[in-house]
């Protein structure tokens, strides 16, 4: 594939694209992101997940046939570091890797899962192209790697509250090079 606003990326792979009879436009919303050297459009394929403070439970979809395929689930891998929020903000503010664990380790089990739907399913990891996460606050923010320390003092003010879409390659969450993570 080619992420269209890297121009050296595109220069060197244009003589590629006109080797192939097919190549399949990428879209985010309106904008075209990028270009993959053949047919891909019937390997459309996205992750439903939820992060619970326990379990983490990812359902892969068939986008074109809006359905859900199958489903995997895990310990929230978290735990090791506190059985509750607080906890895990406490330990977040008191060790100095302590956000950077939180975040490593739920990062590891997403794509723990993921992998593991691919192959249960005979899917490649780069025909997934969506995940859509739904988490609460405190888990959002060490996924982003966002302090949650002022979750857990009063006022329990978060960093943020709106929605974001983001890169899943910035996120380190391993699927289709175009990919977007959706909180």
């Amino acid at each position: 594939g080619i992420i269209l606003n890297d121009d050296f990326n595109i220069l060197k792979s244009i003589p590629s694209i006109f080797e192939k009879d097919y190549c399949t436009v990428v879209y985010l919303g309106n904008e075209v992101i990028g270009l993959e050297c053949e047919d891909t459009s019937e390997k459309l394929y996205g992750i439903a997940l939820d992060i619970g403070t326990t379990t983490v439970v990812a359902s892969l979809i068939d986008i074109n046939k809006q359905c859900e395929i199958d489903c995997e689930s895990d310990i929230n891998p978290q735990k090791e570091y506190g059985l509750d929020v607080l906890s895990r903000i406490h330990y977040s503010k008191s060790n100095k890797e302590g956000l950077e664990n939180l975040n490593r380790s739920i990062i590891d089990c997403i794509n723990n899962l993921i992998l593991e739907l691919c192959k249960n399913n005979k899917i490649n990891k780069d025909e997934i192209y969506e995940v859509a996460i739904a988490a609460n606050t405190t888990m959002m923010h060490t996924l982003l790697k966002v302090s949650p320390n002022s979750i857990g003092k009063s006022p329990y003010s978060p960093v943020f509250t709106s929605g974001k879409s983001i890169k899943a390659l910035d996120l380190g969450i391993e699927i289709s090079m175009f990919g977007r993570v959706y909180l």
